[in-house]
């Protein structure tokens, strides 16, 4: 997993893993700065989680996103990769922080859904599956595949929060943004956190024999 360099020291493990991930770390060094007095200006942060199959356009995403004048192309991941961006919007103090994780390597390492969508960070997540239309009799079953996926940990998640007012923000925050009169309101499954779908390489789509 490749990352940022990141202040390990006191960090505990993560009660899922076991192990002492990048979000933690974050977290925890957030944390000691506010108790010294080093983050004077309020901190907003969201956690991005790129899903699909392999080779169908996640590094690419990313990559278009975060180095907008570079036209190379990014290296396949071939596991979890994690970077991230911090930014300030227009004339604003409020600082954006945010967290780009990438489940590489397909379904053989879908485990390490485990490590970028846990409950402490699951009111600020948000999930992007992306599909590889120049396969077109596979995009059905790909996206069922990681939609499932996403909701079984999801739903993990919220279990484990049943104690906390966190499953029902992000239930009204998700319910906001489907619309609270949408005449669907009340036919369809809203997930607890936004998912959007991209659909990649529709240049080798659209000559397709329909």
């Amino acid at each position: 997993m490749s990352d940022q360099k990141v202040e390990t020291e006191g960090a505990k493990p993560n009660p899922d893993t076991g192990i002492v991930d990048i979000w933690t770390q974050l977290l925890e060094k957030r944390d000691r700065e506010e108790k010294d007095g080093q983050m004077a200006d309020s901190l907003r942060e969201a956690s991005i989680v790129f899903l699909g199959a392999r080779s169908a356009g996640k590094s690419t995403l990313i990559h278009s996103y975060m180095f907008k004048d570079k036209e190379d192309t990014p290296k396949p991941t071939t596991s979890l990769d994690y970077k991230y961006t911090r930014s300030s919007v227009g004339m604003s103090m409020e600082k954006d922080l945010s967290h780009f994780w990438e489940l590489g390597g397909g379904r053989k390492l879908v485990s390490l859904l485990d490590i970028c969508v846990t409950p402490e960070t699951l009111q600020h997540t948000f999930a992007i599956i992306t599909v590889d239309l120049s396969k077109p009799s596979s995009v059905v079953e790909e996206l069922n595949y990681w939609l499932d996926t996403l909701r079984k940990r999801v739903k993990q998640c919220v279990a484990k929060l049943a104690d906390s007012d966190v499953p029902k923000k992000c239930k009204e925050q998700v319910l906001q943004m489907f619309g609270e009169e949408h005449q669907d309101v009340d036919k369809v499954n809203l997930s607890p956190i936004p998912i959007m779908i991209v659909g990649h390489k529709f240049d080798g789509f659209k000559d397709q024999e329909s």
